[in-house]
């Protein structure tokens, strides 16, 4: 139990501990016992007491009850002990005695507390650097809104700035007493300076407070005025905040518990929240909205802490905790800004490649559509179209000729069956006849068929060659080769169906079905189908083209 007295200093009441009194009466006494071998000394000493006088004053306005030893130990701190100036008088003898001419001292790096906008870190800088701290100030502002024009590509930069700034100030240490001061501007640290500078800092701030209560009582009830109107608006930034918080968590998780994926007769497939889970892991999506929550709480638990620090209603906060709160806070904003970067970059990459399937399968359409109106126009039916992605093609045609369409039908599924047949219905005298084709395929099963007037049947198996090679382009080279004395009138011709997709040949061959019987009817249907009765179809895609009926007799 300790007891607590009432002390007047410069007519102001302040309750003390009683060893903190005299503590402060001890430094008091030695201050003025200094003081007075000076001109002006009774001056200083008053100076002195007013500086303390507002420093007290300062502690009673944070909420401090009453002026403890450790109070008194900070202020004699701040302002420097007589000691340290009868101290550094005594070093500066013997460097007098054989002086260094024009020795400057080198300054040291310290944080400016009495230019300070944030943690005095530019301020200490400026002075290190002997640049105005403005402008340093204003460099860095404009750094980082230029970097913010190419975001995200300039996050790790930005980042690297902001935890610089906070790093420098955790580990610069603060000028908290006069000979710190007179370092960082590179000045002597003796007794001249150090007085000068005590009384230089303790003249201003002494003369700021008789600014202030020159205007009595009147000044002092705006002074609290203010006060209270800063704590209302601060409890009411915190009110909105916490709600904003609390109505965004509950956002979340709601938007996380509606069954979205069920929902997209209601919403459509390129509903933007459907996209995202569409086209994104679970655990990335938490992630994001983890780390935007931590975001969001530790801004919110900062901003508040540092409102109610000004109003005097907390203690500064300690910095280690400073410290980790801000690693915290940098590391939540890049996970989330890196995680919702993913996850954008993820719905607008599903998005785009769902728009274009879905034109490729409209333009799909719209091309089957034409081909087989082309198909109807020409007299041919399609007798079976399942799972087929085209009727006809274009581009691999024996000949090389990469405009001529041909017959084509390919499988649009894989593991589904395809089928595919078409035929034409021609009128001709009676008589025997021969169908000549060209065609070709990749599987087994696929034919060129003709039915003459009776419904009898004749086909010819589609060699299985696939878009390489085929009897056309071999024999072409045959022939070729045995014309040594290069006689033949269509060696030009069969020179370039050999030199076919760097003579390699596309696959296709002749197919030649003899001897059709057509009767009095004068009616023979042909065609090419993949679904015929000898032999299961084991391909996934067949061409045919050239259809011609020559009489036989």
């Amino acid at each position: 139990m300790k007891r607590n007295i009432t002390v007047n200093i410069f007519g102001s009441l302040y309750p003390m501990d009683e060893d903190a009194y005299a503590m402060l009466n001890a430094y008091i006494t030695n201050m003025r016992d200094y003081f007075s071998r000076q001109t002006d000394g009774k001056e200083i000493a008053d100076d002195i007491e007013g500086r303390i006088a507002e420093l007290m004053s300062e502690l009673r306005q944070k909420g401090t009850e009453a002026i403890s030893i450790v109070h008194v130990e900070d202020i004699i701190n701040r302002i420097g002990k007589p000691e340290q100036f009868i101290e550094e008088d005594a070093e500066i003898i013997e460097p007098m005695v054989t002086p260094i001419p024009n020795e400057v001292p080198k300054k040291k790096l310290f944080r400016d507390p009495d230019h300070k906008f944030l943690g005095g870190v530019f301020g200490g800088f400026g002075c290190y650097l002997g640049i105005n701290a403005l402008w340093l100030r204003l460099s860095y502002i404009i750094i980082i809104f230029g970097l913010f024009v190419n975001m995200p590509k300039t996050l790790p930069l930005i980042l690297l700035l902001v935890c610089t700034y906070f790093i420098c100030w955790a580990s610069i240490p603060l000028a908290s007493n006069p000979a710190e001061r007179l370092q960082m501007r590179g000045e002597r640290v003796n007794i001249s300076t150090m007085c000068n500078e005590f009384l230089t800092s303790t003249r201003e701030l002494f003369s700021n407070n008789e600014r202030i209560d020159k205007d009595g009582r009147l000044a002092t009830g705006l002074i609290a005025v203010i006060k209270w109107i800063s704590y209302t608006l601060g409890v009411l930034i915190l009110i909105s905040c916490v709600g904003a918080f609390v109505a965004i968590f509950l956002g979340i998780i709601g938007g996380l518990s509606y069954p979205w994926t069920s929902s997209r007769d209601i919403f459509g497939e390129d509903f933007p929240i459907i996209i995202i889970f569409d086209s994104n892991p679970s655990w990335l999506i938490w992630t994001a909205i983890l780390s935007f929550l931590t975001f969001i709480l530790l801004t919110l638990y900062l901003t508040v802490h540092f409102a109610f620090k000004i109003l005097g209603r907390v203690k500064p906060m300690s910095t280690t905790l400073r410290i980790l709160c801000m690693i915290l806070w940098l590391i939540s904003i890049t996970v989330c800004t890196a995680s919702s970067t993913k996850i954008t970059g993820n719905a607008v990459g599903y998005h785009n490649y769902v728009m274009r399937k879905a034109a490729k399968e409209e333009f799909s359409d719209n091309a089957m559509k034409r081909q087989k109106e082309q198909l109807t126009d020409a007299g041919w039916v399609i007798l079976k179209e399942r799972n087929i992605r085209n009727y006809t093609n274009k581009g691999e045609y024996y000949t090389g000729d990469k405009g001529i369409v041909y017959f084509d039908a390919g499988r649009e599924n894989d593991g589904l069956d395809m089928e595919y047949e078409i035929e034409r219905t021609q009128k001709v005298a009676p008589g025997k006849y021969r169908l000549e084709a060209k065609g070709r395929t990749n599987g087994n099963g696929a034919e060129i068929f003709a039915f003459d007037g009776q419904g009898r049947r004749y086909s010819r198996p589609i060699p299985v060659c696939g878009n390489k090679g085929g009897s056309i382009w071999k024999n072409a080279g045959i022939t070729l080769s045995a014309d040594t004395a290069k006689l033949l009138p269509n060696r030009h011709y069969l020179s370039h169906l050999s030199k076919v997709n760097n003579s390699q040949g596309y696959g296709w061959s002749d197919i030649v079905i003899e001897d059709i019987i057509v009767g009095p009817d004068s009616i023979i249907r042909y065609g090419i189908t993949n679904v015929t009765p000898d032999q299961t179809w084991d391909g996934s895609w067949l061409s045919a083209s050239s259809f011609e009926l020559k009489r036989q007799e």
